[in-house]
């Protein structure tokens, strides 16, 4: 599953609002990268994540089940721009979830 919408907001460190095209709010657990919940790590993901805000993305499913009812997925933004890549600053990386696209998870082109 993919869908391009509009970030809306940071729900905490490692997870965000996405409205889509097609209508509707979706939650997103960002790909590969895990925040703490709490402290200046996840104080400062939160922050770096509005600055994506108001940003079109391009999000692709990339792992299994979903986590606190929020669609696992890699989360690009139309310039290339991979916000998994830029929270591991904040958090560490879950290697069995995918940080971008590649072996098995491949985005459709932005229109």
């Amino acid at each position: 599953m993919q869908f391009r919408g509009l970030l809306l907001s940071a729900i905490d460190g490692d997870s965000v609002r996405v409205e889509q095209d097609i209508g509707g709010v979706v939650q997103v657990r960002v790909g590969g990268v895990d925040v703490p919940s709490s402290g200046a790590n996840a104080f400062a993901a939160k922050t770096h994540i509005r600055s994506w805000v108001g940003r079109r993305v391009l999000v692709v499913e990339g792992c299994c089940g979903r986590p606190h009812g929020e669609v696992p997925g890699i989360v690009t933004d139309n310039n290339g721009n991979n916000l998994g890549k830029e929270l591991l600053s904040y958090g560490k990386r879950l290697s069995a979830f995918p940080i971008e696209t590649g072996a098995g998870v491949t985005p459709a082109l932005f229109l």
